[in-house]
C-alpha cells in the first residue's frame, strides 16, 4: 500500500513462446472507467474473494488470510508476515569473495562489493510486521481478471 500510484492498469496478454509482444497504452477519450472499489477488511466480517478454482479468506479480526478452498477442499492456515534485521557489513566482515588476482586469499576492498547477495540476519528471531497481535491493515481488491490482496 506505499504505492503513489492513483491507478494499477491489469490486463491479459498473449506472448509468443521464446519471444516478446509489444503492447500500447494510449488515453482513453471516454469518460466510462472500470475503476474496481478498494473494500478495506475491518473486524466487522470476513471477506472472501474467489476464482475459477480458489478463494481466499481474509479474517475481519486479524486481516489475515485465514482459509484457502481449492475444489471444494478447505484448508486452514495462519499467513504471518515477518522479517529479519540485517546484519551491517563491512571491510571485515561483508560479502565473500574469490581470490584476488595475485592468487592469495587477501580481500581487496573493491571485492568486497561485488558478489550475490547473501542473507544474513543479526538474530534467528523473526519480527512481526504486526507487532503485539494488532491486526493487519488488509485491502481486498476484486477484479475482472485478478483479485487482489494487499496487507501492511
Amino acid at each position: 500500500m506505499d504505492n503513489d500510484s492513483l491507478l494499477t492498469l491489469t490486463f491479459f496478454a498473449y506472448a509468443p513462446a521464446m519471444g516478446f509482444e509489444t503492447y500500447t497504452i494510449y488515453v482513453s477519450k471516454s469518460s466510462q472507467s472500470n475503476v474496481t472499489p478498494v473494500k478495506t477488511v475491518s473486524d466487522i466480517s470476513d471477506v472472501t474473494i474467489s476464482g475459477t478454482f480458489v478463494s481466499a479468506t481474509v479474517s475481519g479480526e486479524t486481516g489475515r488470510i485465514s482459509s484457502i478452498t481449492h475444489r471444494g477442499m478447505q484448508l486452514a492456515v495462519d499467513v504471518n508476515l515477518l522479517w529479519y534485521n540485517a546484519s551491517d557489513g563491512n571491510s571485515v566482515s561483508s560479502q565473500p569473495s574469490g581470490e584476488t588476482k595475485e592468487g592469495n586469499n587477501k580481500r581487496k576492498e573493491a571485492e568486497l562489493l561485488l558478489g550475490a547477495y547473501i542473507f544474513r540476519p543479526n538474530s534467528s528471531t523473526p519480527l512481526s510486521v504486526a507487532p503485539n497481535n494488532h491486526p493487519l491493515q488488509t485491502q481486498v481488491v476484486p477484479g475482472d481478471l485478478v483479485h487482489e490482496i494487499r496487507q501492511t
